[in-house]
């Protein structure tokens, strides 16, 4: 958040008109981020406490077409994790082939960053999610 103090320092008044308009607009991200959660948190709670829970609603989906429904969603999910998976392995195996006298290749050595390690620990949640999708496709419960 920027502060008054800061606005005075800001020279163009469509600078200072532009740090105003971003300081409201993230206000207003925090409180509907607390809003938010302060609605997940009182349903969480009211659905465990019996007079509070006859008040909730109470949504019930017909099995015959939401199961596989559901389990379409887990493997279109599933594929779409691995893509952007595989994407930022990628990018992370690229992160390495910098010329040494780049900053990103600095901050790599100055951080003593390693290949090896950083793609292990990289490539380690994209063997999680394909064996979850495979043993989703195999049919095995997940359960």
């Amino acid at each position: 958040m920027y502060s008054p103090l800061c606005l005075q320092g800001l020279q163009s008044r469509e600078l200072q008109s532009t740090v105003r308009v971003k300081m409201r607009q993230s206000g207003m991200r925090y409180w509907g981020t607390g809003g938010i959660l302060a609605g997940v948190i009182i349903w969480l709670v009211a659905s465990y406490v019996p007079a509070l829970a006859d008040w909730l609603p109470d949504w019930r989906f017909d099995p015959a077409w939401t199961e596989p429904l559901f389990g379409w969603l887990a493997v279109t999910t599933l594929i779409l994790f691995l893509f952007l998976q595989g994407d930022l392995l990628r990018v992370t195996a690229r992160w390495f082939d910098q010329p040494r006298h780049t900053p990103l290749a600095k901050t790599l050595n100055q951080f003593g960053l390693r290949r090896t390690r950083e793609i292990f620990w990289t490539a380690l949640p994209l063997l999680a999610t394909a064996l979850l999708l495979w043993w989703l496709l195999i049919g095995y419960p997940l359960t």
